[in-house]
């Protein structure tokens, strides 16, 4: 979800910002080790943003990250795959069998990946939290979500924009 949310809600900003994205079969194997090599190649602050379940494909990417100081790392911790709540099958499938299959919980920490290969961890709990973590020197910032709260957000922000053109 993060990079369509990008990709929808991103306002333009100044010029000299570029983005980059891995969008293919599934568009998250190997996102950390393109972040890394991204700011590797441009010698400049990046930034990478990325779901929980993209930053464990490619766990052993972190290893690259540890030598990258310009390299931040924000990852939207849902606990799973909130692509798959806008699906049909959420609609159509037992709760105790989608949430397994589909919603993938995986009951892990994120945070403690970035400790296993010494990044600093940021978890801000309020906006002005998030903020401060993103002016600070965390190598890695976990920003926790709700997947039912975020589909059920984008339905809001779908009903008032198809509001705000009809009227």
């Amino acid at each position: 979800m993060p990079v369509r949310d990008l990709e929808t809600f991103l306002r333009p900003g100044p010029e000299g910002v570029r983005f980059a994205s891995n969008r293919g079969a599934n568009g998250i194997d190997g996102l950390v080790s393109t972040a890394a090599g991204l700011a590797a190649g441009s010698g400049a602050r990046t930034w990478a943003v990325l779901g929980d379940l993209a930053l464990f494909h490619d766990l052993g990417g972190l290893a690259a990250t540890r030598d990258l100081p310009e390299l931040r790392l924000v990852v939207i911790d849902n606990s799973g795959g909130g692509i798959f709540h806008f699906l049909p099958q959420a609609e159509t499938m037992p709760e105790n069998e989608f949430e397994p299959l589909l919603g993938t919980p995986y009951g892990v920490n994120p945070a403690r990946a970035a400790e296993l290969f010494g990044l600093d961890v940021e978890v801000p709990s309020t906006p002005a939290g998030l903020v401060e973590a993103l002016n600070g020197a965390a190598r890695m910032i976990l920003v926790r979500t709700d997947r039912r709260r975020n589909l059920e957000l984008h339905r809001e922000l779908a009903e008032a924009a198809a509001a705000a053109v009809v009227t």
